[in-house]
């Protein structure tokens, strides 16, 4: 029977002759792989819908192996993003993370609007503004982790179990979370201004995130500890952080 949901294309590749492979993440199943047959004709109706950065109305309906689109009509288009370098980098990179991290039809609705909101987002953001934009990317992997079930522990110490103080305390990915000043030695040293921070953007949502004022040296302890806590659950490097590892290095950042 086919279905009428609404998806984000987070990666794609040719398929046979004349169609090609996508994988969304929808509203309704989540995860999908569906194919789009003859999509890559020249005459193909459904070819200017079935792009990145958009979200897109789908008609679909379940086959062998995979989904097949029907019908697809592209009902927001984060031109933005498409027509900004570092945004694109940046967005490419949270679609691989969500892509890596979320299994095929495990429908989860809090994830989708996550990704929906974070895109309206960065589309939102003044072209050319890299390093905010990058933040963001950072506190979505932070947010999509904790949806997850991998939400650091922010208020205790994950060994002690003392309540975090301002002052000296760690991040210690491998258990999960803070650890205070008594037991933290050679872990990651963590700022009191981001621990508030980090608080913050795991009980907010993106509107209220992006308003937040950080400073370069803030962002930059942030990324290095979201980056940590990230390596301890992927399983695969990912092929954007090339891209953004060369765009920080060019913008010095």
């Amino acid at each position: 029977m086919t279905r009428l949901v609404k998806g984000i294309i987070l990666r794609k590749q040719d398929y046979r002759e004349s169609d090609r492979l996508f994988v969304i993440y929808t509203d309704e199943f989540g995860k999908i792989s569906a194919v789009a047959k003859g999509v890559r004709k020249i005459k193909s109706k459904m070819a200017g819908h079935l792009e990145l950065f958009s979200v897109i109305n789908l008609m679909v309906a379940p086959g062998k192996n995979y989904y097949q689109i029907a019908g697809a009509d592209r009902e927001k288009n984060f031109l933005n993003i498409k027509n900004d370098l570092g945004k694109t980098v940046l967005a490419s990179f949270c679609l691989e993370v969500l892509d890596i991290f979320t299994k095929t039809d495990h429908p989860d609705l809090k994830i989708y609007e996550l990704l929906v909101e974070t895109l309206q987002i960065f589309d939102k953001e003044k072209n050319k503004d890299f390093l905010k934009v990058y933040s963001l990317s950072k506190f979505f992997v932070l947010k999509l982790l904790s949806l997850l079930g991998w939400t650091p522990e922010l208020y205790t110490c994950v060994k002690c179990k003392n309540k975090i103080m301002p002052g000296k305390n760690f991040f210690d990915a491998d258990r999960g979370g803070l650890m205070c000043g008594k037991c933290g030695k050679s872990e990651l040293p963590i700022s009191t201004a981001a621990i508030k921070i980090l608080r913050f953007v795991l009980k907010n949502d993106f509107k209220k995130i992006a308003a937040l004022k950080i400073t370069k040296v803030q962002i930059q302890e942030l990324v290095k500890i979201i980056d940590v806590f990230l390596s301890v659950h992927q399983d695969r490097e990912l092929k954007s952080v090339v891209w953004i590892s060369y765009l920080t290095q060019t913008l010095k950042i």
